[in-house]
């Protein structure tokens, strides 16, 4: 097999989908060197679009291209920002280094939320004891989010957290407050459901 590429959510680590401004991580695969130098991340808040001499480039399904921000990049990864301006349809991501060139493909969907399974991703918000927070990305133009603990429907508040990602302030229910086991949390933007997050409520 040739050298290469697969795209994972940043956040979730799940392959599929990504909206524009959320977090991709392209991980090498059959030897592919992605970086020529070792691990490398952008050095302020604004990611530049070249890091350590590596470049993405998103060629959306309408033809146009659009460079990436950089987060980190290394030999087997690297991290990036699907550009907001990028249309939806499938794409093709371009990972490039000198005259090295790696080409992945890339579901681009107007709303696609993948929520972080990190541990200590899922934390008691500290303004609000019966809130939970989530860290989450790929929301897209969503205008409408709803949550559900357990099965329970329950409100939720989004809140920037930083480039290209979102917090979930998500409010516990009663019905499973002092139960002290796991259950699934799941947010739904723009009429699609994220991944489950298993988190236990004491």
């Amino acid at each position: 097999m040739s050298p290469s590429a697969i795209n994972r959510s940043t956040a979730s680590d799940e392959n599929g989908p990504a909206a524009p401004g959320s977090l991709v991580s392209a991980h090498s695969i059959f030897g592919a060197v992605l970086a020529p130098a070792l691990a490398a991340a952008a050095p302020g808040a604004s990611w530049p679009t070249t890091l350590s001499g590596v470049t993405v480039t998103v060629r959306d399904a309408a033809g146009a291209s659009h460079p990436a921000p950089l987060h980190r990049v290394s030999p087997s990864r690297v991290d990036y920002q699907v550009p907001a301006t990028a249309a939806p349809g499938f794409a093709l991501a371009t990972i490039a280094h000198g005259s090295v060139k790696y080409a992945t493909n890339l579901n681009i969907l107007n709303t696609y939320l993948h929520l972080s399974q990190a541990d200590g991703a899922a934390v008691t918000c500290a303004a609000r004891a019966k809130s939970l927070c989530l860290l989450g990305s790929g929301l897209g133009d969503a205008k409408e989010v709803t949550a559900s603990v357990g099965g329970t429907r329950v409100p939720v508040e989004v809140k920037a957290a930083g480039q290209g990602q979102q917090e979930y302030h998500v409010t516990l229910p009663n019905s499973q407050a002092g139960k002290g086991k796991k259950v699934e949390v799941v947010i739904t933007a723009g009429g699609r459901a994220s991944n489950a997050v298993n988190v236990t409520i004491k």
